[in-house]
């Protein structure tokens, strides 16, 4: 594992052929009952592609979003996991939660969690209180479904998830990923302003701050080309610098709180 929680990810491709980033990608985002994206590629336009329909709506509506390295769409409810249309926002129920199970409002899919296959994608979730946690899904037994791998701020957890993650491959052997988290007393003390921006290691949850967004509850996150895609509460579109961890504001959606988004674990890099 390389500093900073960003991981050698030698497995990647059978170990033959190079690594290409993708021409383009997009960033899903979703607020309770409503599916977006983002392709900054194009524009920096918010997309609405459309509201949710399905057995998805039954319930508490999708805490968070993921994308893995196919491509594919994933929402998490308080229900349970749910393969998402990403062009009708049509979803699919494919696991059910038992009852009783925690609710998880930080999810994505994630490379260099497994030592042994390092660029697969494990779909990781954080709890509110700092947990990184694997969902291992389908699982044949029920106790296995959540399993423990650690914490972003141990032993004092004095820095807890703030709203979500996101996983990439930023070049042939490496890949990062970046949390928003807040301090565990709230917004109130010095330096807990707003929400900071920090790489995680992906194998025991660790978070190394890179430093204060000035934004509060930024619930979504995203990576395109060179810089992380943050959606708040507040219904606040940002861009997020990773050297520093300052937030630009983009635009601000009146009525709108974003609950979560995510993209492919191979997006479009800058290089």
């Amino acid at each position: 594992v390389a500093p900073d929680g960003q991981t050698n990810n030698n497995n990647q491709n059978n170990n033959n052929t190079p690594w290409t980033p993708p021409t383009n990608s997009r960033v899903y985002v979703n607020s309770q009952d409503t599916l977006y994206y983002i392709d900054p590629g194009v524009s920096q336009d918010l997309v609405e592609i459309g509201t949710f329909t399905g057995t998805c709506t039954n319930g508490s509506g999708f805490l968070d979003i993921a994308v893995n390295d196919e491509d594919t769409l994933l929402g998490i409810s308080a229900e349970g996991l749910f393969e998402i249309h990403k062009t009708t926002a049509g979803c699919t129920e494919v696991f059910a939660f038992p009852e009783n199970s925690p609710r998880f409002y930080a999810l994505s899919y994630v490379k260099g969690v497994d030592p042994l296959d390092l660029g697969k994608d494990v779909l990781m979730a954080a709890s509110d209180e700092g947990e990184w946690v694997r969902i291992n899904w389908p699982a044949e037994h029920i106790p296995d479904i959540f399993i423990h791998v650690g914490w972003y701020d141990p032993p004092d957890n004095e820095w807890i998830s703030s709203g979500d993650i996101v996983s990439v491959q930023v070049a042939d052997n490496t890949t990062v990923t970046y949390a928003t988290l807040k301090c565990a007393d709230g917004y109130t003390g010095a330096g807990c302003e707003s929400d900071a921006l920090a790489r995680i290691n992906p194998q025991t949850g660790l978070a190394t701050i890179i430093g204060m967004t000035g934004f509060q509850r930024i619930f979504g996150v995203g990576y395109w080309g060179d810089k992380v895609y943050g959606f708040t509460a507040q219904g606040e579109y940002i861009t997020i610098n990773t050297q520093t961890g300052q937030g630009t504001l983009v635009q601000t959606f009146a009525g709108v709180s974003f609950w979560g988004a995510g993209n492919t674990t191979i997006p479009y890099i800058v290089e």
